[in-house]
């Protein structure tokens, strides 16, 4: 089928959407699209177009541009061209288009090598664009130069960007200072992306401190650092923030290298805090220590944290048990993911005790650890618990050595006494026969039907 055939077959099956992404279109390809949208119906209103892996280069952003200042397309609110090769000149056409757009609320340029000159081109838009809402940026090489043009103009001129996504741009001290200048004067970004970086326990140090300073006229509401090697001491000052609360309502501190220091800081910051409600502090060594103050605040002081993952963070069974403590009590928490952290029957025995007192918790993910090795009596545990258990709705157990004899006590009480879970992960535990698997996924079907 070719682009145009695609684009009018999903026109007139009623799409608002209209998906073009990998059809190795090329500029040419893009050139037909453009001016078959030029050519549509005024009354078919296209809201999003996803162009994303098709090879377009500077003549296909040409083509769009000419799209992008049309005065038919007037709802388009969404432009997906991720993983092409726009690079700065295509990206500097864009540019210029979406200084007189002004419809679109969402531009994702991820993996377009766009430069320190391409993210240049995109400030110039904002100074004058007031629909822009969504910015992402991922994987452009944008460095510390791209970095601080952008930040200035969000720090003096724009007040309608939303989100920015500045995700593995090579970013280190210099447009981190520019970014924190940025929060401690914008009112409008609530979400920085800022995943895979070079900042630093530096860089982490001064968009905390910048958060402090302006911590009851930010409006930033989710930070993401995961990937940054900020460690103990960057992750202490965050923690410092999240003490006075203030508008931080999600944080991404995941493979950060962060230790035990870190841990029980943000374990004394959560006694506080009453914004955050979503923390990913996975991949982090945090020991025992650490744990134990993060269940402490949970168990005790907090009473507004609703997701805490803990992937990969190797608590084992004597973590789990005092996390699983903690949840006996607490009544905020409705996610908890503890994938591959080394989790076995002991763990999984408390969290089963944990289920038959908690009436909070909706989604456990308890997958790639070791609980069915040795002994089915942790897995028995948490199946028994929902007998009575009446609010986990999702319990993920991929990869964790479970038996037949186990696989059967789940069928058994979804059969007999529970009727909340809708999701239950026994997935790649090869013991269990795939008769078994079947039904249990027609029980949990028919549930859902």
């Amino acid at each position: 089928m070719s682009c145009c055939s695609s684009l009018y077959e999903q026109v007139k099956n009623g799409g608002v959407v209209i998906n073009l992404s990998s059809q190795n279109l090329g500029d040419e390809g893009v050139k037909e699209v453009a001016q078959a949208l030029l050519l549509m119906d005024p009354n078919i209103k296209i809201e999003t177009l996803i162009l994303s892996k098709n090879h377009i280069g500077y003549e296909g952003a040409m083509a769009l541009a000419t799209v992008l200042q049309s005065p038919t397309m007037t709802v388009l609110h969404t432009l997906d061209l991720t993983d092409n090769d726009l690079r700065h000149d295509g990206t500097m056409v864009l540019a210029s288009a979406l200084e007189r757009n002004m419809t679109l609320h969402t531009l994702i340029l991820t993996s377009n090598n766009i430069g320190p000159d391409g993210a240049k081109a995109i400030a110039k838009v904002l100074e004058v664009n007031t629909t822009l809402q969504r910015l992402h940026l991922t994987h452009n090489k944008i460095r510390d130069e791209g970095t601080t043009v952008l930040a200035r103009v969000l720090e003096t001129k724009n007040t309608t960007v939303q989100t920015l996504n500045l995700t593995q741009n090579l970013i280190g001290h210099m447009g981190a200072t520019a970014l924190g200048k940025t929060l401690e004067n914008n009112q409008t970004l609530q979400e920085l992306i800022l995943w895979r970086n070079n900042l630093g326990s530096e860089g982490a140090t001064i968009l905390a401190k910048a958060l402090e300073i302006n911590h009851k006229n930010t409006s930033l509401q989710r930070l993401n650092l995961t990937l940054n090697d900020i460690g103990d001491k960057g992750t202490i000052v965050i923690a410092k923030v999240l003490e006075s609360s203030g508008t931080l309502q999600e944080i991404h501190l995941a493979s950060n290298r962060i230790g035990r220091d870190g841990a029980l800081a943000l374990g004394k910051g959560l006694e506080t805090n009453t914004s955050l409600r979503r923390l990913n502090l996975g991949d982090n060594d945090i020991g025992y220590d650490g744990i134990t103050a993060l269940a402490h605040a949970l168990e005790c002081k907090n009473s507004t944290l609703q997701t805490l993952n803990l992937f990969g963070s190797n608590i084992g069974d004597v973590g789990a048990t005092i996390l699983a403590k903690a949840l006996e009590t607490n009544q905020t928490i409705h996610t908890l993911k503890l994938v591959s952290s080394n989790i076995g029957r002991d763990g999984a025995m408390a969290f089963g005790k944990a289920l038959e007192f908690n009436r909070t918790l909706q989604t456990l993910d308890l997958g790639y650890n070791h609980i069915g090795s040795g002994s089915c009596d942790g897995i028995i545990a948490l199946a028994k618990a929902l007998e009575t258990n009446t609010v986990l709705q999702t319990l993920y157990l991929p990869r964790n050595n479970i038996g037949p004899e186990s696989a059967a006590a789940f069928a058994k009480v979804l059969v007999e006494t529970n009727l909340t879970i809708q999701t239950l992960d026994l997935g790649n535990n090869n013991a269990i026969s795939d008769d078994m698997m079947n039904q249990i996924r027609n029980i949990l079907t028919e549930r859902k039907s």
